[in-house]
């Protein structure tokens, strides 16, 4: 079984003051063998809290290199055999390196995902699950050999950059989502899911170019960001960037069920009511996200 002091767990800080001490503490009581915070390009200062606390190591970037690269240099400047990964504003809870170890003993793994379930900005009130889709996976809460990261070139920097790397890492190797491993998984409107939405969805309405390979990631990224900006849309490329309302409502949706957390009654009714104008969209993103009344514990293995 995989001991604690194994384990580095790494937390790319893009600038969440509020919620980084939970987030760091979570990973802390875990015991793990380092917690590395990587700064991406902030004042230093807003992490002084950590800088002699045992255990810990700070990366401060001199500027802003983006997420997926924070991350991957958190993953490289480790020293252990295994990495669990935690954004800046998640938490991992009690008993989840626990479970997490002895369900990749039991099932002979070499990573694992966690179940994720979503909190505003109290992590005492806990909401529903993240997705009960099999073939959905987040970064927070996952654990793995460090060396099976860099088998498969860590995360591309990219928009949707956890897409492509679950997806190497079931060609790499069998995936899990661990159930009895808990994330909390913070929704605020702070957050980089919640603000660069549109330009999210235009960007994944968009994979097929690069499957084809026709574009390449960095390519596509800019022709997202344009779209998410100015509305630009390259010639060819109308079929593919229509029905952004899609995007519009999963922004709705989130807020307004962190509002639902946070018991912001008015803000409830505020986003409430401009969902009400998306309505069949709203239903259809609803029944893809939840169709499924169980989450599967397993995907098929290795995809060549």
């Amino acid at each position: 079984m995989i001991k604690s002091c194994e384990v580095s767990c790494i937390i790319p800080y893009a600038g969440a003051v509020k919620y980084i001490p939970e987030a760091v503490g979570s990973a802390v009581a875990q015991n793990f063998g380092e917690v590395i915070i990587v700064n991406d390009g902030f004042d230093p200062a807003q992490l002084a809290a950590f800088v002699r606390a045992p255990g810990i190591r700070i990366v401060n970037l001199p500027k802003s290199v983006g997420c997926p690269n924070a991350r991957n240099l958190g993953i490289k400047s480790c020293h252990t055999a295994y990495v669990v990964l935690l954004d800046h504003d998640d938490l991992l809870c009690a008993g989840y390196f626990q479970a997490m170890s002895s369900w990749l003993e039991e099932n002979q793994l070499r990573c694992a995902a966690a179940t994720l379930r979503y909190i505003g900005e109290s992590s005492r009130r806990v909401g529903a699950i993240v997705s009960r889709d099999g073939d959905f996976f987040m970064p927070s809460g996952f654990l793995a050999e460090a060396k099976l990261l860099a088998e498969v070139g860590y995360f591309p920097d990219s928009y949707s950059d956890d897409l492509f790397f679950f997806r190497a890492i079931r060609q790499a190797t069998r995936l899990t989502t661990c159930p009895d491993a808990g994330v909390l998984y913070r929704i605020h409107p702070q957050a980089e899911s919640s603000r660069n939405t549109k330009a999210w969805w235009a960007f994944n309405q968009l994979l097929p170019y690069y499957d084809k390979g026709s574009h390449t990631l960095p390519e596509l990224n800019a022709i997202a960001r344009e779209f998410s900006r100015n509305g630009t849309i390259p010639p060819g490329m109308e079929s593919r960037l229509r029905g952004e309302q899609s995007a519009a409502v999963r922004f709705l949706s989130r807020s307004a069920y962190a509002c639902w957390l946070n018991r912001d009654f008015p803000g409830i009714a505020r986003y409430s009511s401009k969902l009400l104008r998306h309505m069949p969209e709203l239903v259809r993103l609803a029944k893809k996200k939840w169709s499924r009344t169980e989450l599967p514990l397993t995907t098929s293995g290795p995809r060549r």
